[in-house]
């Protein structure tokens, strides 16, 4: 069996690192390897070598690195894993976050990041459905992301056979599986329904987005995922998820990810066997969250960066020499860290945009509310504070901003898109989609409001009209270049667009035909 030179293993993974944040130091670079050996036919080799020269030589696109990343990710999990993590939540949910809810929108939000193959998100979707006896009152989004395409099509299907169900509850099974075959089974259509899938990288993709519906979370469950990480990526991804929940919400992590350093914006709680992080502090500054001791926390391996991630060169050269030392540069070089970037020179606007960006939400509001108090007819600013108000999950308050955006310039469609997506998310689809018609009479061109659009005419099953609108996404997405970001989209590249929009089309075309 042919192996990949030592240098070579050292590039790949920089480059695996800094495309979807896994960790492979020199101790796991058989385990590199092995998931370059399972993969390599994927893309069409049967030289491990070639293959290795082959990827050191491109630059891989979103669904490249999606097919990659099947082959690296672990999908052991089954239901209730961990049953002491439930128990806790569920005495949380039933002593605090529901009575506090009953008495204001009933809108329950939680997150499960890395779920695998779902049965994390299933057995969260259950455990609501047991504890709400009016279940249907409430507004509950369960959202299940993974970067691993091929378990999230397995979760998206709900059927399990009997590795799933280790030790499982006495009702589990009876109450909420009918046996579809021999030792599968498939999970009841009523909880399937109270969950959505969806592919995301936490490395690189947005968060809190309301585009891709990830903000204002009551609980966000990270098990056995940031174990794999980098140490830079670990901060940022913390950091990300602490913007990303309600003030004080939940962070559940696994035993071996749990760091009072790592931690240090979160209150921690103590409950029998298990540690909790809660979100408490909204004037918290992250840059903290970075000052950990490098000497003594998970390292980065020490040889892997003198290497270029992404060497220009042809298939067949080599490096020559393995490298020595780490640069002092590698962590800007694989992750690029969430900083305020506030300039006295730069226009009031810019500076409050970047507040947003990197998720400073109270300075960014104080920097608006000041534009507009002498600047009243800033409809700019109007949007952006919607846009804060939405992503802390205060929908209250971001309609009413985007409202005042439009009785400012009508014409605007902007804060009509806003408005659409905080209906959508509040369960009232048809105002969504007079306001997203709206954005198309405004601008025919507004490739979020046809994607949006689409969205919400397939889910009422309109596949037609729907795939009309997915099918003039991609003509728009022509006119853009595949590194440019779309417009009003979180940082969503066009490239990364219209890999997602020719998947969708394709899928459409399969049901119909």
């Amino acid at each position: 069996m042919k192996h990949i030179q030592e240098n070579s293993a050292y590039q790949l993974s920089g480059l695996i690192s800094a495309k979807f944040g896994l960790n492979f130091p020199k101790e796991r670079f058989r385990d590199l390897e092995n998931g370059l050996n399972k993969a390599k036919k994927d893309f069409g080799f049967d030289d491990l070598v070639q293959f290795v020269d082959w990827l050191l030589g491109i630059e891989l696109t979103s669904a490249q690195i999606e097919q990659l990343a099947s082959h690296f990710t672990i999908g052991e999990t089954y239901f209730f894993r961990d049953i002491k993590y439930f128990n806790a939540i569920e005495k949380i949910l039933k002593e605090e976050l529901i009575p506090q809810k009953s008495n204001l929108d009933k809108r329950l939000r939680i997150w499960s990041a890395g779920c695998s193959t779902g049965e994390e998100p299933y057995s969260i979707a259950i455990m609501a459905n047991r504890i709400l006896a009016d279940l249907k009152d409430w507004n509950i989004t369960i959202v299940g992301t993974d970067i691993n395409t091929k378990s999230l099509k397995k979760a998206q299907g709900g059927i399990y056979k009997e590795w799933s169900f280790r030790n499982p509850p006495d009702w589990l099974k009876a109450d909420y599986f009918t046996e579809s075959s021999k030792g599968s089974y498939q999970i009841n259509q009523s909880i399937k329904d109270m969950l959505t899938f969806q592919y995301h990288n936490l490395a690189i993709d947005p968060y809190p987005s309301l585009i891709n519906n990830l903000f204002a979370f009551d609980i966000i469950f990270c098990r056995n995922v940031m174990m794999y990480f980098t140490q830079d990526l670990m901060s940022i991804v913390i950091e990300k998820f602490y913007h990303s929940l309600n003030d004080s919400g939940l962070l559940i992590v696994s035993p071996s990810e749990a760091s009072h350093i790592l931690f240090g914006a979160y209150e921690t709680l103590y409950y029998p066997d298990v540690i909790l992080y809660k979100k408490i502090r909204t004037d918290y500054i992250p840059e903290k969250l970075h000052q950990i001791d490098k000497e003594n926390y998970f390292h980065l391996d020490k040889e892997i960066a003198d290497y270029d991630l992404f060497p220009v060169q042809k298939k067949s050269k080599k490096v020559n020499n393995a490298p020595k030392k780490i640069p002092q540069e590698i962590e800007k070089k694989v992750y690029k860290r969430i900083d305020i970037s506030f300039s006295q020179t730069a226009e009031p606007m810019e500076n409050a945009m970047n507040l947003f960006k990197s998720g400073h939400y109270d300075e960014a509001e104080k920097l608006l509310k000041s534009i507009l108090s002498s600047d009243k007819k800033n409809t700019g600013a109007m949007s952006l504070l919607s846009n804060i108000y939405g992503n802390r999950g205060l929908t209250e308050e971001a309609n009413t901003w985007s409202q005042k955006a439009i009785d400012a310039d009508k014409l605007n469609p902007e804060p009509y898109y806003l408005q659409a997506m905080l209906l959508q998310e509040t369960g009232k689809t048809e105002e969504a989609a007079a306001r997203l018609k709206k954005v198309l009479y405004l601008d025919s061109k507004s490739v979020l409001a046809h994607f949006g659009l689409g969205n919400l005419l397939f889910k009422q099953g309109k596949i037609s009209e729907s795939n009309r609108h997915f099918k003039n996404v991609s003509k728009l997405l022509c006119d853009y270049d595949d590194n440019e970001i779309i417009g009003e989209s979180d940082g969503i590249t066009a490239g990364r667009f219209k890999e997602i929009i020719n998947k969708i089309i394709e899928k459409n075309y399969e049901r119909v035909h």
